[in-house]
C-alpha cells in the first residue's frame, strides 16, 4: 500500500515559480490566478505574509483561499536581528487586515536564518501572535531546520517558559517523521 503525501504549495512572490504549477504563475510579479482550474489541485496552500515588509501578493492568496475553503497557512520569515514584538505584531497586522484567520488557518513563525537566536525570542514571537490574532495554540507551529533548533538553550528557560514552549509545535524543514502530525493535520 502506498501513502499519499499531501501536496502543500508554498507561495511567496520571490519563489512562488519552483512551488506549483505554472500555468497559476505568468512572472514573478504576478500573483496566483485562484480561478484557473487546477489538476491535481493542492492540499493546502502557506503563504508568505511578511519578513521585514508584507507579500505583496498574500492578501489576495489569503482571501481567495478562504473563499475556497482550501487549507491555507501564513508564515512570517523570522528575522533574529529585528524585535520578535515589531516581527508578530507586523504579521498579526497582515493577517488582520487580510480578513483574520479561521478555524484550521496555520499562522507559522518561519525560522532559517543562522545566527543567535534564543528560546525567549521564539515564545515572545508566538504568544504575541497568538494573542493578537487569537490562533489556537495547535495552529501556530515553529518551522525550522533541526540543525538550528539542536542549537537552543534550554537551560535559561524558567519553568514557566518550559511549560509554554511545549506548546509550540515544531514543523521540522525536509522531514516528514518528526512533524507528520502538523503536516497531515493541516491538510485534513
Amino acid at each position: 500500500m502506498q501513502i499519499k503525501r499531501p501536496t502543500v504549495w508554498d507561495i511567496a512572490y520571490n519563489n512562488c515559480n519552483t512551488h506549483y504549477d505554472p500555468i497559476l504563475k505568468k512572472d514573478i510579479e504576478t500573483p496566483p490566478d485562484w480561478s484557473v482550474p487546477i489538476a491535481p489541485y493542492p492540499d493546502g496552500v502557506i503563504c508568505k505574509a511578511s519578513e521585514w515588509i508584507e507579500d505583496f501578493t498574500f492578501n489576495s492568496n489569503w482571501r481567495q483561499l478562504g473563499e475556497r475553503k482550501t487549507p491555507r497557512g501564513a508564515y512570517h520569515f523570522f528575522r533574529a536581528a529585528r524585535s520578535s514584538g515589531s516581527q508578530a505584531q507586523l504579521f498579526a497586522d497582515i493577517i488582520n487586515k487580510a480578513g483574520g484567520i479561521r478555524t484550521g488557518d496555520l499562522l507559522v513563525m518561519d525560522w532559517e536564518e543562522e545566527g543567535k537566536m534564543s528560546l525567549k525570542t521564539i515564545i515572545d514571537f508566538i504568544y504575541n501572535v497568538r494573542r493578537l490574532t487569537g490562533a489556537k495554540s495547535e495552529m501556530t507551529p515553529l518551522y525550522s531546520r533541526k540543525l538550528l533548533l539542536d542549537a537552543l538553550n534550554f537551560s535559561r528557560l524558567t519553568q514557566a517558559e518550559k511549560d509554554y514552549i511545549k506548546t509550540i509545535p515544531l514543523w521540522i524543514a525536509g522531514t516528514f517523521n518528526n512533524s507528520l502530525d502538523i503536516y497531515f493535520s493541516f491538510c485534513r
